[in-house]
């Protein structure tokens, strides 16, 4: 989309490009149109080719704002439909739902986006290594065998969610909820927690080896 959007104001800047070269060589080289122009002026075609220079540059000008603005509105739809989607598969936790999460969260990462909801939606064997991610909500879900290694989550909620054989590796965690979660069997190697709540939490404590700051 975006490209088709660069080819189209191309197409319109060169064709206009192209028209005020034509003008400028037609003033040049036959005259006589000057003399049979708008009122018999030379001043008037004079004047004319001088706006369309200046045309052209608010032309230029006026393509770049549409073009930056336009970009702006499409990323905001594509934010809202990765979202729209991972929303549509709320409470249901088959395989397939768990790849269509991981690849909405994806494509939200790449534009920036670090918050996202996935309460009472499955994660299940998927693989979210080096994510970025704030506010989060995970509320009850599931993340069994979920690969998280060398993520950063800060005041994310992860009350109730089931982890079962999860991989936070190296990953580290700031002001995050872990109330009545189940990491048994998970593998929290090198982990850093910062003011994290563990409140009735499920751990095995022979798959952590982790720093409490």
């Amino acid at each position: 989309m975006k490209d088709k959007r660069v080819a189209t104001l191309l197409k319109l800047f060169v064709g206009f490009l192209v028209i005020l070269i034509i003008v400028t060589i037609g003033y040049n080289e036959l005259p006589i149109f000057v003399h049979y122009s708008l009122w018999g002026q030379d001043s008037f075609y004079a004047g004319f080719i001088t706006n369309m220079y200046n045309s052209a540059l608010d032309f230029l000008v006026f393509s770049i704002i549409l073009y930056v603005y336009l970009g702006r509105h499409e990323t905001n739809d594509k934010i809202q439909l990765y979202k729209d989607n991972i929303d549509d598969c709320r409470f249901w936790y088959s395989e397939e739902a768990a790849f269509k999460n991981a690849g909405n969260v994806r494509r939200l990462q790449e534009l920036g986006i670090k918050s996202f909801d996935l309460s009472k939606s499955t994660l299940l064997n998927t693989k979210l290594k080096q994510m970025e991610v704030i506010d989060a909500l995970l509320m009850g879900a599931c993340l069994n065998g979920t690969n998280f290694d060398k993520s950063h989550f800060s005041q994310s909620n992860f009350q109730g969610a089931a982890a079962k054989k999860a991989s936070f590796n190296q990953a580290r965690f700031t002001n995050c909820n872990f109330k009545y979660i189940d990491l048994s069997e998970s593998q929290l190697i090198s982990c850093q927690f910062a003011n994290c709540d563990f409140t009735k939490s499920q751990t095995c404590e022979r798959n952590i080896s982790c720093v409490h700051i």
